[in-house]
């Protein structure tokens, strides 16, 4: 790839942030989720796409089978993967904090009970 001529640091810096910034964000808040967790999971590891989708996960008040499925997920997505643990919240704080997290250009709500097919 080469790179356009730059005449200011800021312009460098628009660069390289529009070089690394994703296109979608999905976006997840669980609370007492350990049933539907692993699911989830898996089936975010079939729309899943390295190179424009990144995951911010806000994780309420997590159990040990929560904990360890998102140490699972950690290692599946490793640095697209945002995991925001919070003792308890709202859902749309939860959401706005996920929005906060996000550098995507665009953002979906992934609710984890909601089963892809």
């Amino acid at each position: 790839m080469k790179w356009p001529a730059i005449h200011k640091f800021d312009e460098f810096q628009e660069i390289i942030y529009q070089k690394t910034m994703k296109k979608v964000s999905i976006l997840i808040s669980t609370y007492k989720s350990e049933c539907h967790i692993h699911r989830a999971i898996d089936n975010l590891q079939c729309i899943y796409d390295k190179t424009d989708v990144e995951i911010v996960w806000v994780a309420n008040d997590v159990n040990s089978i929560e904990d360890e499925a998102l140490k699972r997920a950690a290692l599946i997505f490793g640095s697209s993967i945002k995991i925001i643990h919070v003792q308890r919240e709202s859902l749309y704080s939860s959401w706005n904090r996920a929005i906060e997290q996000s550098t995507a250009e665009i953002f979906t709500i992934y609710n984890i009970d909601d089963y892809r097919f």
